[in-house]
């Protein structure tokens, strides 16, 4: 395979941290082909953003690479013990959970633990509720009761006993992310594509890897991402 002389330094570089901006069309993916395969000794991780691009990746990357999702890995750690009550929280079983008939509060509920699950933050603040919301007068007041009642839904989501409260599939990535979860016993080096597209719950966990010793290389779109991972 032939490399462009943009791609070259990229492909030989020995930082252990290594962040790519490139643009749609310019050959990211391949870029980080080339890097896996400048290394046949590492045991890489290529950090897929969704199923089909995992399908797509395996047969495009070399044997020492394993292609995965971050669902899937927290799947395997930690969600095959949700088995039992994964699936969508609808608003009727977050109105159940919190005891509540109140639509407009249920939905805030709901955003508010969407804004959550995506964070890297570790516990449900005020922060998580829907900043726009807040310039409602009426909303502001109920803002910390809100707060409350999406704990105590998590709470309830993160029981495995608890079979009326559904947990969604960012829920158990969530709680994989909680865990600290130190990947250097199986890789050396994670790939992370399309980095502008990474929340912060995927860029926390590139993070922590980073602080494990590990080789994170992300490439993405534009210098939006680079803001994205600060590892």
């Amino acid at each position: 395979m032939q490399f462009t002389h943009e791609q070259e330094p990229a492909i030989r570089s020995q930082a252990r941290i290594l962040k790519l901006v490139a643009f749609a069309g310019t050959g990211k993916t391949t870029t980080l082909v080339g890097y896996a395969q400048a290394r046949p000794q590492a045991r890489i991780l290529y950090l897929c953003y969704n199923k089909s691009v995992e399908v797509a990746a395996k047969q495009k990357f070399p044997l020492n690479v394993t292609c995965k999702t971050a669902h899937g890995l927290a799947f395997g750690a930690v969600g095959t013990k949700y088995k039992h009550k994964l699936g969508n929280l609808r608003l009727t079983d977050i109105a159940r959970a919190i005891n509540s008939q109140n639509w407009e509060l249920v939905r805030s509920v709901q955003e508010t633990l969407n804004n959550y699950l995506a964070s890297a933050d570790e516990k449900i603040g005020l922060f998580h509720f829907p900043a726009e919301k807040l310039q409602n007068e009426r909303m502001r007041r109920a803002a910390d009761s809100i707060v409350e009642a999406t704990r105590r839904l998590w709470a309830q989501m993160c029981d495995v006993n608890n079979h009326a409260t559904p947990i969604p599939h960012d829920g158990y990535l969530k709680l994989w992310a909680l865990s600290k979860p130190d990947l250097t016993t199986r890789f050396d080096i994670v790939l992370g594509d399309e980095a502008q597209d990474i929340n912060p719950v995927i860029a926390g966990l590139l993070a922590q890897q980073a602080a494990y010793g590990m080789g994170v290389v992300v490439c993405g779109d534009g210098h939006q991402m680079l803001y994205r991972f600060r590892g």
